[in-house]
């Protein structure tokens, strides 16, 4: 192709370069030389004293061997802006605020903020996160513009960085439930669209820096990804996002950074750091704060999740149980107390109100329990004693709310057909002396007995002493494995009644000698009869202490045994709990009687007044089987 050609096919090129005054001052002058104008009439030629540049004449020569051009008239010169030194002003858009290189104001004072919010963001490969085209989709009813994060000249007079963004409105809480097995946290946002928007769902899009490293980085920190929200233009309308954690290890981020960004498209990749830029939308950042909860003494209590095991179950001879939930503060220093509440059925749990010394954030402690058996299954609810705060956002700042959490804690038989607890019929006193019928005290009279085991330590032994009347084991008493009695009578039991003597004894065939059992001395049939091993819990005003247990053997009746059996009296009810180590046989298969004595307090033989008892199994029957049966109700 010819170079006059050539030059035609550039044309559109050449002049748009002749005319654009962005660029080097050189370049323009090289395009606008005499000859290319001659030839191709390029137009933007024009000159400024900037633009001038020396250029030497052209030889005769030259101009001789230059071919003759067709006169073209220049197209009329555009007018030319004077010269000057200051940019030309940036597009104006929708900004984050969190801090990017500067402190990030965490507790630890060297953390800084490498949020990509500036425009040039050198914390990120995409510039700060920033909206083009702010106005149609809101988070709230505002949104201000700016050219960058650090805008000297922002619109609502202050620059946003950091914090200061007057539209961030969006955001209307931020709330956590104390549940377990991690805090739930849900958003609460408004969403508007004007009414040039067009229809169709909205995303929002969530990041929080829980792990206060000043950045976001983490999957884990993408807590709201790709939400959708549906409303119509011109609408306003709260949403409640799902459910999501926000816990750093076992506390809550206080002071983190959240970012939420409304867009019209969905986020992709792995994982979002803040970054980029959206043609329609908004961006809000918040820091966020824990609620200041303190009583008219000053003190402080912990945020505490309660986390209990899954239903538990009595399995085999077990009558006394331990259960044991765990409770951590996931908030500041402070105290904790939880209150038990039974819903269903009519298991014993002590005690109702669990109170703790002070948690420090993130501490756990465990909350023991200790269950003392009934045939029904029984449900609780273990109820923190934490006030319900709703959410507050002020001035950039989103405090928590808080939700308390009731959390469940059950338990029943491993086997609803297998019963635990025989029944004894009512009002079946009888004179000591004859065995005659009697009227007696309901306090003495035996309506039920169960007798198992006890999976107790030395923290059960503990609550038991802290919650019930407690007889013998308050030195002895050591965690071990139990043989646990229980013995329900009529009426309240009374713990002081200088008018009356008063026991409870449970006899045993404890060994595998029948030779050692004890045989009637003075009748035909004695209540001891066919056992050799005997633990009394005994009350007597002429004695002190008033209250004792005494263990006995048929071969040495009146000897009193050391032991380490220790007795709870709750109301009508008697827990005796004796050490395995004490007894020669094998649990299943010990055989029991239960007996009560009622007698004035020095007569206990009954030889002036009569001395009342009752007795379970009744006198005509064997003794009774250790652990859960399904015979006849006795």
């Amino acid at each position: 192709m010819a170079p006059r050609a050539r030059l035609e096919a550039h044309r559109p090129i050449l002049q748009r370069l002749a005319s654009t005054r962005d660029i080097p001052s050189r370049w323009r002058a090289a395009l606008c030389v005499p000859g290319l104008l001659a030839l191709l009439a390029l137009g933007g030629c024009e000159t400024t004293p900037d633009d001038v540049t020396p250029t030497a004449a052209p030889s005769p020569a030259a101009i001789a061997s230059t071919p003759a051009a067709t006169p073209t008239p220049p197209p009329a010169p555009e007018p030319t802006p004077p010269a000057s030194d200051t940019p030309a002003p940036r597009p104006l858009g929708d900004f984050g605020d969190a801090p990017d290189g500067v402190s990030a104001g965490y507790p630890n004072p060297r953390v800084i903020g490498r949020f990509p919010t500036r425009l040039s963001s050198l914390t990120a490969e995409g510039p700060g996160a920033h909206v083009r085209r702010p106005g149609l989709d809101r988070l709230g009813s505002d949104v201000t513009t700016e050219s960058d994060a650090d805008d000297p000249t922002d619109i609502d007079g202050v620059p946003n960085l950091v914090n200061q963004d007057a539209g961030d409105d969006g955001v209307l809480g931020l709330s956590v439930s104390l549940a377990p097995p991690r805090a739930v946290a849900q958003l609460t946002v408004a969403v508007s669209l004007g009414l040039a928007a067009p229809a169709g769902p909205r995303r929002i899009n969530v990041l929080i820096d829980i792990d206060r490293d000043g950045r976001w980085t983490s999957p884990a920190e993408w807590v709201l990804r790709n939400w959708e929200v549906d409303l119509e233009p011109g609408a306003s309308e709260t949403f409640v996002s799902p459910g999501f954690s926000m816990l750093d290890g076992e506390v809550l981020p206080e002071g983190a950074w959240m970012r939420v960004l409304l867009t019209r498209e969905s986020l992709a990749g792995e994982p979002w750091d803040g970054s980029g830029s959206w043609e329609f939308g908004e961006v809000e950042d918040y820091r966020l704060a824990l609620p200041e909860i303190s009583r008219p003494d000053g003190s402080r209590p912990a945020l505490g999740v309660v986390e209990c095991p899954g239903p538990l179950q009595w399995v085999e001879a077990v009558v006394v149980l331990e259960a044991a939930c765990a409770v951590t503060n996931i908030g500041e220093e402070g105290d904790f107390t939880a209150r038990v509440v039974r819903s269903a059925g009519s298991v014993t749990l002590v005690p109702d109100t669990v109170a703790s010394e002070t948690l420090h954030a993130g501490a756990t402690r465990t909350a023991t329990f200790v269950l003392v058996r009934a045939d029904a299954e029984t449900n609780w609810r273990v109820r923190p004693i934490t006030v319900s705060l709703a959410g507050q956002v002020d001035s950039g700042v989103v405090v928590l709310g808080l939700t308390p959490h009731r959390t469940a804690l059950s338990v029943g038989p491993a086997d609803p057909d297998v019963r635990t607890f025989d029944r004894d019929a009512q009002e079946d006193y009888f004179d000591i002396t004859n065995l005659s019928p009697m009227e007696g005290f309901g306090f003495a009279d035996i309506q039920r007995v169960a007798l198992g085991t006890a999976a107790i330590d030395s923290v059960g032994l503990d609550i038991l002493r802290r919650a019930y009347f407690t007889v013998g084991g308050l030195s002895g008493a050591v965690a071990g494995d139990y043989v646990a009695a229980i013995i329900d009578m009529v009426d309240p039991i009374p713990l002081a009644d200088s008018a009356l003597g008063w026991r409870v004894s449970l006899a045993l065939e404890a060994n595998d000698d029948p030779q050692d059992n004890w045989r009637p001395r003075v009748r035909d049939f004695d209540l001891y009869q066919g056992t050799d091993h005997w633990y009394e819990l005994i009350y007597l005003p002429t004695l002190d202490p008033v209250w004792r247990i005494q263990r006995r053997v048929a071969q040495a009746p009146s000897q009193a045994l050391p032991s380490n059996a220790v007795a709870f009296i709750d109301g009508r009810r008697v827990v005796l709990l004796i050490p395995e180590s004490e007894l020669e046989r094998a649990n299943a298969d010990l055989r029991f009687r239960v007996m009560t004595f009622v007698h004035e307090p020095d007569d206990p033989s009954g030889t002036v007044e009569p001395s009342m008892a009752d007795v379970f199994p009744p006198l005509d029957q064997p003794l009774q089987t250790f652990g859960p049966r399904t015979d006849p109700l006795g």
